[in-house]
């Protein structure tokens, strides 16, 4: 009787096998797709520049301020934008360097505010501030103009960042510009550097598929959220309202001018995704004494020009958008009495 043939064919791999090497395919192609999506984003996506010329300041209530001696080119937060330079001088702000002293014959202003004030997106030269100086000194006034914004400031880490670090400076004229988020809450609250924000911080900085699905996922987390350790922190609105009140005091007492700028109009404070709850600044700032700036109508003709005077991707202002707002300062400073009043103590005009 004929012997059965031996069965050659080879032997497929036993099942367990066969599983682990499904599961090496599936996690190296997540990690292939994961890579590209990283590549493609690195090229759609800015480089998040403007954290990288932030650090956490040693005072909580000034919280962030801007890193000494960095230079950083900046090509967006969301899209990627024209790229622009961020040279942060030795007294940590943006600009040339300074001298603790003002020159004889020059009329100093100190300009406060968040990055619309710092000028995110565009050159030093081309931010309101600078614009600022440039027509004051073609009207005739030897203005000298610092440009003290920081990116992610309220109002009242402003005032505090006033307190440390502008009055040994001995201004003029101390201006402190208001956008519609900064009466929030959660503006308001020291996150920066915190446990995990401090991760966070870093994951937004350089993995881009991180800031992707923060930007996907962040229309959904606004709203006014208190952490446990702020028990006693007031209303958004007391503390603007405070902030100002504190601010003035400080012009009196140190024997300079102060202003509030109002950048927006009303309507942007009453967004909910920039101050929910919160009162427009417009209402608030008549508890206060401060001379007020309201470039509201400055705003609003800017919406019927959107990608003239806003970066498209970005929404801070473009070259033209800040040449406008700092042709309405000038204008609107030019006709304060008491602001003539202090360039011609300072010996400025000519």
């Amino acid at each position: 009787m004929a012997g059965r043939r031996p069965n050659n064919k080879p032997q497929g791999k036993p099942p367990a096998l066969r599983k682990v090497g499904a599961r090496r395919r599936f996690f190296l192609s997540i990690l292939i797709g994961g890579l590209l999506l990283e590549s493609g984003l690195r090229i759609l996506l800015g480089n998040f520049g403007q954290a990288k010329v932030l650090q956490r300041s040693d005072d909580s209530e000034i919280c962030l301020e801007l890193r000494p001696e960095t230079q950083q080119v900046y090509t967006g937060w969301r899209a990627r934008v024209a790229p622009s330079q961020m040279i942060i001088n030795s007294y940590g702000i943006r600009g040339p360097e300074l001298e603790l002293e003002p020159a004889d014959g020059t009329l100093r202003i100190v300009v406060l505010g968040d990055s619309f004030t710092f000028g995110q997106g565009v050159n030093y030269a081309a931010s309101y501030p600078a614009v600022l100086e440039e027509q004051l000194r073609s009207a005739g006034i030897n203005a000298e103009v610092l440009n003290f914004g920081v990116p992610g400031h309220s109002t009242p880490q402003s005032v505090a960042l006033a307190r440390a670090r502008v009055t040994p400076l001995k201004p003029d004229l101390v201006l402190l510009s208001v956008f519609a988020n900064d009466l929030s809450a959660a503006e308001s609250y020291c996150h920066y550097g915190r446990g995990g924000n401090a991760t966070s911080a870093w994951v937004l900085r350089n993995v881009y598929v991180g800031r992707l699905a923060y930007l996907l996922v962040s229309p959904f987390l606004f709203g006014e959220v208190t952490p446990p350790d702020y028990p006693s922190l007031r209303s958004p609105n007391e503390r603007f309202v405070d902030s100002l009140n504190a601010l003035q005091a400080m012009a009196e007492s140190e024997g300079f001018l102060a202003g509030t700028v109002l950048l927006t109009d009303r309507s942007m404070f009453l967004e909910q995704r920039f101050c929910p709850g919160c009162t427009p600044a417009h209402d608030l700032v008549g508890q206060t004494s401060i001379r007020v700036f309201d470039l509201g109508p400055t705003w609003a003709e800017l919406q019927d020009d959107i990608p003239g005077n806003f970066i498209i991707g970005e929404d801070h202002f473009t070259e033209q958008g800040n040449r406008r707002i700092g042709s309405a300062l000038t204008s609107a400073l030019l006709k304060w009495p008491e602001f003539s009043a202090s360039a011609g103590r300072a010996g400025a005009t000519r």
